[in-house]
């Protein structure tokens, strides 16, 4: 059982420096946001992994059990922060929405270019 112990330590090493590494990101840089995306793709194969080592049954090692409080630490900051940033974007879309909205409502197109004028004297 030492050689899983091992390796799903490692495997929690690598998900918790994830974790850090989204943390670290500037998301307004779209380079950066590419880089969250294989981050993310890392982290389900890493917690597949996990899966597959038996992380329930090692749960309890208290090695194990120290490096799954800090992956949980570590996800709810990367998740504080990409949560943030998406309410920074829905009020940038709200706005954006608004404005449209406002734009519109003072340009109305008309639906006819052509008028008649009818002479009822004639």
């Amino acid at each position: 059982m030492m050689a899983p112990v091992a390796e799903i330590q490692e495997t929690l090493l690598l998900l918790i420096q994830s974790f850090d590494q989204i943390g670290a990101l500037d998301l307004e840089d779209e380079e950066q946001v590419e880089q969250l995306e294989a981050l993310q793709l890392l982290q389900e194969e890493w917690k597949g992994r996990l899966d597959e080592l038996g992380l329930k049954d090692a749960a309890s090692h208290p090695q194990i059990e120290t490096l799954l409080q800090a992956a949980y630490q570590s996800g709810l900051e990367a998740g504080a922060k990409l949560e943030a940033f998406k309410g920074e974007i829905s009020a940038q879309f709200a706005k954006l929405q608004e404005g449209q909205r406002m734009k519109n409502a003072y340009n109305q197109a008309y639906n006819s270019s052509e008028g008649y004028f009818i002479d009822d004297k004639k």
